[in-house]
């Protein structure tokens, strides 16, 4: 048996969009200061030992992901999942859809992409950016076997929108649209809104036919297509990873930000 459910490598440095709820906003500012961008992978501090150490548990999956940047923004990166793979890593990636994903389809491990809105003006006032990506594009560009995955944090702006999200989705090929709250660990006081947008989406689906439950999750079946709601992130025991960032620092702590605080 694995020690961990998977490992976990985490981009430091800026992101490309700038979403008001982002966790990565909690971050100490050297998290975003320290980019490791320009620098290969074979050259990153502790990475080779963090690799071992997955091995030696017979951890079976790596996630390219980040709390506050963003993993297509990293010039090696076909380079490393190629790299993963030949280490006998299945690879998995989450994004925000914002930059070509034609190199997500290497992934054999879940691919997860972001989508914030379809609606130029919403996408803005939730990311501080214009909608330069045809994101429904993007995502039909991945071509893998590996489940494909959709996550909408479901905030202030975007409430009157997520059913036509829905609607948009179900005619991809989706494995399920994760409906997520806004959370953060600190200073929740800002967000009351968001979160009630949140429940209130939740509520309406109360109509749906409830087909299940992932962990602390329900799922909903909307016209054929699986529809989870995640009230919070996973509690630390429920998910066991091991969580490697590109600026060295390794954690075994799910809750990324408190862990990669040693909290």
């Amino acid at each position: 048996m694995a020690t961990y459910d998977y490992g976990e490598i985490l981009f430091t440095g800026r992101c490309n969009l700038s979403c008001f709820y982002c966790l990565g906003r909690e971050m100490e500012k050297d998290v975003y200061d320290t980019s490791a961008n320009e620098v290969h992978f074979r050259n990153w501090k502790n990475f080779n030992l963090w690799l071992s150490s997955l091995k030696d548990s017979n951890t079976p999956k790596i996630y390219l992901s980040s709390t506050n940047s963003e993993p297509l923004l990293y010039p090696y990166l076909e380079e490393l999942i190629l790299f993963l793979k030949e280490k006998g890593f299945k690879v998995g990636i989450r994004t925000n859809g914002f930059k070509d994903m034609t190199v997500c389809s290497l992934c054999d491990e879940e691919i997860s992409v972001s989508l914030q809105s379809l609606n130029p003006d919403t996408f803005k006032k939730i990311t501080g950016k214009n909608l330069a990506f045809d994101i429904i594009k993007n995502i039909s560009s991945i071509k893998s076997p590996a489940p494909l995955r959709v996550s909408i944090v479901v905030n202030r702006y975007n409430e009157k929108e997520v059913i036509d999200m829905l609607e948009v989705l179900k005619n991809l090929d989706i494995s399920y649209v994760q409906l997520r709250k806004v959370y953060k660990y600190n200073n929740t006081k800002d967000f009351d809104e968001d979160i009630l947008a949140y429940y209130r989406v939740k509520a309406a689906f109360r109509a749906f036919k409830k087909i299940g439950n992932f962990k602390e999750s329900e799922i909903f079946d909307y016209g054929g297509l699986n529809v989870s709601f995640w009230d919070s992130v996973f509690s630390k025991e429920s998910i066991r990873s091991s969580n490697y960032w590109t600026d060295g620092h390794c954690t075994l702590n799910n809750l990324l930000v408190p862990g990669y605080k040693g909290e």
